[in-house]
């Protein structure tokens, strides 16, 4: 039930946004400030933005792992040519960008979740990378990697809380 809400709710969000403000698939970025393990800001065509990566789930600067997972998203953009892909949607329902960070050939996205720092998050109709984040997650969980070296709370399917 409760996945199942999740997932209605972010498809009302989603269906309520703004059109998209980039006519290209993909725009380079340049590292601002890292935000938390999930977002940060960047300076994108000439204006500053918040950027989410997309399909990821990091925990917050608070919660156990979150300031690993912050530092850790801060060594893989800090001083990097990122690029940003977008999927079928450029913002998410705050308004901010969400896509899929690139570094060369590296998706920043899966190396937070194959790395345990993150976890793949659904938000469909986004599902270009899904199986292969969904497969990174299940490395992670199988290696004990990152936040999976941690016991899972009781219940809960996040190992950093809710």
């Amino acid at each position: 039930m409760k996945f199942s809400l999740r997932v209605v709710l972010n498809l009302f969000l989603i269906l309520s946004l703004p059109p998209a403000v980039f006519s290209q698939d993909s725009v380079a970025a340049t590292f601002l400030r890292i935000v938390d393990g999930d977002t940060v800001i960047m300076m994108v065509e000439g204006k500053r933005e918040w950027v989410h990566l997309l399909a990821v789930d990091a925990p917050e600067g608070v919660q156990p792992w979150g300031m690993v997972a912050l530092n850790a998203l801060k060594m893989l953009v800090e001083g990097q040519d990122i690029r940003i892909e977008f999927d079928k949607e450029q913002r998410n329902y705050q308004g901010h960008l969400w896509g899929y960070l690139w570094v060369g050939d590296v998706l920043l996205n899966r190396e937070m979740i194959l790395n345990g720092y993150a976890l793949w998050d659904l938000w469909p109709p986004n599902n270009r990378y899904d199986d292969e984040l969904l497969e990174a997650e299940f490395q992670a969980r199988k290696a004990w990697r990152g936040m999976w070296k941690s016991p899972t709370p009781e219940g809960d399917d996040k190992p950093f809380g809710n």
